[in-house]
């Protein structure tokens, strides 16, 4: 339910953004969700449980009623991992994030010594959203393509944010204040400015962490189709 709850959130602020006048607030979209999850949950297979590989299969009672049971796929269940599913998610919620989180502000990106204008920026933050909720999927169901674009795709932020430095911390500081801009809240000094120089290594952390998981991680992706393994402990 948690995965359905980030993609749709996303959607719902694109279009909240797009076609609706006056924003939505947060409790009319949690009423949607649910309404919206209830329906489906039921009858249809939901993009959370597709990603986790969870299917319904209906068996036959002696009695000749039919019953319904969820159900994991075996390739999926023998390989997975708390830390597979972990990087996964995370994966997830990035894109999710990063599709709905131009629409809130605009602060001048750093991108390898070149600030990206409003054009590139929202182009630039659809476009890692897609490729980050592509890799999560991919991650969760334990495809080596999966584990590739995750790989290519956190070694890339890791590489952005070791060559941006400074520029980094600058751009955490009016990313911020844009933010408190938006939500009408007056800037307020507080404690996040003697925060905001330690910024990279977190950004640093962000991203290497789940960069080692998916490393020692490795055999499971490369062992999943495989029949003949036993499940990794």
């Amino acid at each position: 339910m948690y995965l359905d709850f980030l993609l749709f959130s996303s959607l719902l602020t694109l279009v909240d953004h797009f076609f609706v006048p006056n924003e939505i607030s947060p409790l009319v979209k949690f009423g949607l969700f649910l309404v919206i999850e209830l329906a489906l949950i039921s009858k249809f297979e939901t993009f959370g449980r597709w990603c986790l590989g969870i299917y319904r299969r209906r068996e036959i009672t002696p009695g000749a009623e039919i019953q319904q049971q969820l159900c994991v796929r075996e390739d999926v269940m023998r390989q997975e991992s708390a830390l597979t599913a972990f990087v996964g998610v995370l994966l997830i919620l990035d894109g999710c994030k990063g599709l709905a989180r131009w629409t809130t502000e605009f602060v001048p990106f750093p991108f390898f010594g070149f600030e990206l204008g409003p054009n590139m920026y929202i182009t630039y933050e659809i476009l890692f959203g897609i490729l980050f909720i592509l890799a999560g999927i991919y991650v969760l169901k334990l495809t080596q393509r999966g584990w590739w674009l995750a790989v290519a795709l956190l070694t890339f932020n890791i590489s952005l944010a070791v060559y941006q430095g400074d520029a980094l911390v600058k751009y955490g500081i009016e990313k911020r204040a844009a933010r408190q801009a938006a939500r009408g809240i007056a800037p307020v000094k507080d404690d996040f400015e003697k925060f905001a120089p330690y910024l990279p290594y977190f950004v640093y952390a962000f991203y290497a962490v789940p960069l080692g998981m998916l490393l020692v991680q490795r055999k499971r992706f490369t062992l999943r189709e495989d029949p003949s393994v036993r499940e990794l402990g």
